[in-house]
């Protein structure tokens, strides 16, 4: 893991985007053009509809907010770089893009008076949003997974191999066990990240679970999709010869800060109470202490005593003091890992980073910080591997003698 990764990336990496740069402030400058179109095409059919001016006409204040609220919509993107200067968070989170929601917020509110005026910006908006999305915004995210998020993985290790649109296989997602309580019907991911990583091999990529839910609306049977997992999932081969199957999992009971209860069940399918869990059942032994901020589920308790060493313990501590959440098992020789959503992890700075390895077309491409936050999950995965030392730890040095 490179000692400084921002410093790297601005010395190293940052010249090399100095063309993706510029195509950026010019896909900025035409998304705003294209706002001002489809802008003008909205007002061109309120104004040339005689009900609409007759309207305006009566209600002036109407107009007046309409126009201010156009206005505003145009130049949310130009306001939110003007904020960012001085304060880079609103640039870096959602909620620097949640501006745009409540002005369509706004404009909803004009329903109440006439639904003429939502409709027509609703028809612009869509407008705006589907063009720009398809000739601005993703053209430059592709060119920005290609050009910075493949190099600074390349950089970290040149045998890391990247592939956005690839993800871990299903198959390990259901031989984690992390998941086991939870029913699904479509598995989806991307932005796959594999390799050889101090002599580790892994698989990563983020990964969407959902289940179909029906219910009746209006008299008629309905159907959505519910998220049953949302995140980093990760896979490490440990060649240790082990033949069990341990889950590590988190208990909030003693202080660990996973966002409550409900959180767990709504990720993991977990009931705070039971000694079950996958077949495994809750271990109660002495090498309980070193972990109390979780609770583990084993076949059997020997295995605990091996694998959850005091280096293991301290190194487990160390992450989740420094605000990194994961939920692992130990299955046969393979070790897995989930990483839930930053935002879902802890009452931190929920907001330091959007979707994991996505541009933001509003960032510049000079932003070493904004660049680092962008692959950070990602790096506090490899950390895992570094932390764990998986190796030469404990973990990889045990023979078939120790676990039989």
């Amino acid at each position: 893991m490179l000692d400084n990764p921002q410093k790297y990336i601005k010395e190293y990496l940052v010249p090399n985007l100095a063309q993706l740069e510029k195509k950026r402030k010019s896909y900025v400058q035409n998304l705003i053009i294209l706002k001002l179109i489809t802008l003008l095409i909205a007002w061109g059919y309120l104004i040339t509809n005689d009900s609409m001016y007759a309207y305006f006409q009566d209600e002036p204040i109407m107009f007046l907010a309409s126009i201010a609220l156009s206005i505003i919509y145009l130049c949310w993107s130009l306001l939110i770089q003007l904020i960012g200067k001085t304060h880079p968070k609103v640039l870096y989170s959602s909620k620097g893009q949640g501006l745009i929601i409540g002005i369509i917020l706004s404009f909803i509110c004009l329903f109440v008076f006439n639904p003429t005026i939502v409709i027509a910006f609703a028809v612009s908006f869509g407008l705006y949003y589907a063009i720009g999305y398809y000739f601005f915004l993703n053209p430059f995210n592709k060119a920005f997974k290609e050009e910075f998020v493949s190099n600074a993985f390349l950089s970290i290790d040149p045998n890391l191999e990247y592939d956005p649109k690839d993800y871990v296989d299903e198959k390990d997602y259901n031989e984690s066990l992390l998941f086991a309580n939870r029913d699904y019907h479509h598995y989806k991911g991307e932005d796959y990240l594999c390799g050889n990583y101090n002599e580790t091999p892994f698989e990563l990529s983020e990964i969407k679970v959902e289940k179909d839910e029906f219910y009746y609306s209006e008299g008629k049977r309905k159907r959505r999709k519910i998220t049953v997992y949302s995140g980093l999932f990760m896979k490490m081969e440990l060649k240790n010869n082990l033949k069990s199957a341990l889950v590590l999992r988190p208990n909030i009971s003693e202080g660990y800060n996973f966002g409550g209860s409900q959180l767990l069940k709504d990720i993991f399918g977990i009931d705070l109470n039971s000694n079950e869990y996958a077949g495994l059942h809750k271990y109660k032994g002495v090498h309980k202490r070193r972990l109390p901020f979780l609770d583990i589920f084993c076949y059997e308790e020997d295995i605990v005593e091996k694998l959850i060493t005091k280096e293991f313990a301290t190194n487990f501590k160390r992450l989740r003091d420094n605000g990194i959440y994961a939920t692992i098992s130990f299955i046969d020789n393979y070790m897995y890992v989930a990483f839930p959503p930053k935002s879902r992890r802890s009452n931190g700075d929920a907001e330091s980073h959007g979707d994991y390895l996505e541009a933001n077309i509003l960032c510049s491409l000079k932003d070493e910080v904004f660049l680092y936050q962008c692959i950070e999950p990602y790096l506090e995965c490899l950390k895992l591997i570094d932390v764990f030392k998986v190796k030469g730890s404990p973990l990889t040095e045990l023979d078939e003698n120790q676990l039989n």
